[in-house]
């Protein structure tokens, strides 16, 4: 029988030496192995999948694509699990730093899914609890919202005063994180599109009196189809929709009416 790794605060018990590593860094705020030395076995792995990797597509460890790979999976511990600004980010991030607890916290938590499956993204920080939360989104028209998931799921509780203190700061990471998820999921030149109404759609919804009162949304609905020239009119939507998908209610003027706008990538 495979021996079990016992944490070492309160002494429960895991299958595996990564998910002890994981409780702990989730409930008690520390790794208690954040250099691990591989198995003689995994080693070997390793080193079959390194040689593998070096002689079929000349890649080394520091290379680019590895090095972007290992961010790219600090990044989700930050978002997804701990909060834009929490103190635990650094011995998360740090534990992340060897291609075999990447590999591990991949296989452990997540499905590899293409971006070709998703059509939108929804963000939302929360300021009570003051926290940013985000969601890839397939059906524009029925899937829940972050914020829906974020309220569905959350008991709020007074949050670290350090947190509200820095709210405001915390507050404009979570625009920046937004806007640099937008830009993975729809990388190069984006276009916004016009989508077909459908009545009580789910998502945000945006109500202005008239079109001239925001630039971002002249530019949406003014010139949909077109590549977006100006970071301002994207990023200003991003931060209004809190995603990158609305309904916009136009209540007077030449444009008074309802559109359904969508940030997409230029074909």
């Amino acid at each position: 029988m495979k021996p079990k790794s016992l944490c070492p605060k309160c002494g429960e018990l895991f299958s595996r030496k990564w998910n002890m590593r994981e409780h702990c860094r989730t409930q008690h705020h520390y790794d208690p192995d954040p250099n691990p030395r591989p198995s003689p076995i995994r080693q070997g792995k390793n080193k079959e999948l390194i040689n593998s990797s070096v002689n079929s597509t000349g890649l080394s460890m520091a290379s680019a694509p590895v090095v972007k790979f290992l961010k790219m999976m600090s990044n989700s511990v930050r978002f997804q699990q701990t909060g834009i600004g929490n103190s635990t980010n650094a011995p998360l991030a740090n534990s992340m730093g060897s291609i075999e607890n990447a590999l591990d916290y991949l296989l452990e938590n997540f499905v590899v899914v293409g971006k070709k499956e998703f059509n939108g993204l929804s963000g939302y920080f929360c300021k009570k609890c003051v926290t940013f939360q985000y969601r890839y989104i397939t059906n524009l028209w029925q899937d829940r919202t972050a914020k829906d998931e974020h309220l569905l799921h959350t008991v709020h509780t007074s949050p670290d005063v350090n947190r509200l203190v820095n709210q405001y700061e915390l507050q404009i990471q979570a625009g920046a994180a937004l806007i640099e998820l937008t830009n993975s999921l729809f990388p190069g030149e984006k276009i916004f599109t016009l989508c077909p109404p459908v009545p009580f759609a789910n998502g945000p919804v945006i109500k202005l009196d008239s079109l001239s009162v925001d630039k971002w949304a002249e530019a949406a609905i003014m010139k949909t189809g077109q590549v977006i020239e100006d970071d301002s009119y994207l990023n200003g939507f991003l931060m209004r929709a809190k995603g990158t998908y609305a309904q916009i209610i136009i209540s007077s003027g030449p444009f008074k009416g309802t559109y359904f706008i969508a940030v997409q990538k230029s074909r």
